[in-house]
């Protein structure tokens, strides 16, 4: 019951990753949707709303690729306060 986004549609236009009549009636049987595009509500997740599923963006999973990354080359493992200081630099804090 989850639609994912993998797709580059919404990244930087207002497309939708498929026509509109083939994604809205999956996504009224579905319950989530993710979309890996971070930081912005896009077309995919805006009509995934219309429709009942609950939507996330790709934000976690770009911080938890960044986070697995750090602990592959340091060769230490990533307490909370480096990964909330990784998500405060990914927002540009």
């Amino acid at each position: 019951d989850l639609v994912v986004n993998s797709t580059s549609a919404g990244l930087k236009d207002e497309y939708l990753p498929c026509d509109k009549e083939i994604l809205e009636p999956i996504l009224k049987e579905a319950s989530f949707a993710f979309d890996c595009v971070y930081g912005k509500v896009t077309p995919f997740l805006a009509l995934a709303q219309e429709n009942g599923c609950e939507g996330k963006d790709g934000e976690d999973m770009l911080l938890f690729q960044g986070v697995l990354a750090f602990e592959y080359f340091t060769k230490q493992n990533v307490g909370e306060d480096i990964v909330e200081a990784m998500r405060k630099g990914l927002k540009g804090e």
